[in-house]
């Protein structure tokens, strides 16, 4: 499931950054919990922007 997830974060991803509002949809239509994308996202390189509860500028 990791790489399904990996592959659609990668895919959202502009410049190496992508929305909050895009990890949740990537969650939702995956039926997977997005706790676990912080780790995935340090992995592949691919900074959050445009947070929804303020934690990244």
């Amino acid at each position: 499931m990791n790489e399904q997830i990996a592959k659609e974060l990668k895919s959202r991803a502009v410049d190496g950054q992508i929305t909050c509002k895009d990890c949740l949809n990537v969650a939702r239509e995956l039926n997977v919990s997005p706790e676990g994308f912080a780790k995935l996202l340090t992995e592949l390189d691919i900074k959050i922007h445009s947070c929804q509860l303020g934690c990244f500028p």
